[in-house]
């Protein structure tokens, strides 16, 4: 079973790096989907340049501002895997948030 990482962001190019950077190389992740929700065109191309070099990580960018929480079900209906962990780009997911659910099997 492979998670899809489902992270939403705006304005926030610092800490979204920092939010899975502890997970991404885990099998166990199939992928990370960023939605960003319309960010100032600067920071979205610094995160798209970052993100090119990942190839676990779709990003994708809204038109127009949706919200915290048309934006988290966006990137829900973006993820290819059953199974989501959605989370905002100010949060850090780590390897015992992992631990924890496979446990539960």
């Amino acid at each position: 079973m492979k998670i899809s990482l489902c992270i939403t962001t705006y304005n926030r190019n610092a800490y979204l790096f920092k939010s899975f950077e502890q997970v991404i190389n885990d099998d166990r992740i199939g992928e990370v989907v960023i939605v960003d929700d319309c960010s100032d065109k600067e920071l979205y191309r610094l995160v798209e340049e970052r993100c090119k070099y990942h190839p676990k990580i779709k990003l994708f960018r809204n038109s127009k501002n949706l919200g915290c929480y048309e934006n988290k079900k966006v990137s829900v209906e973006k993820a290819e895997n059953e199974y989501c962990i959605v989370f905002d780009s100010d949060n850090v997911i780590g390897i015992d948030y992992l631990d924890s659910i496979y446990s539960q099997k």
